[in-house]
């Protein structure tokens, strides 16, 4: 399993994209399975309330 932590943003998502890219590559590259994907958010945008 390949964990990808991302700050969620717009940007973020073309740097995601060329992140799974070069994993799927190196998989076929060493004949492995494809891994699975998972997305931890690092940071979310909004207002934060301290209550």
């Amino acid at each position: 399993m390949v964990i990808i932590p991302v700050k969620l943003d717009s940007t973020v998502m073309c740097g995601t994209a060329l992140t799974v890219e070069a994993t799927c590559s190196i998989a076929v590259a060493l004949c492995m399975p494809m891994p699975r994907w998972r997305i931890l958010r690092t940071c979310v945008l909004g207002r934060m309330n301290n209550a």
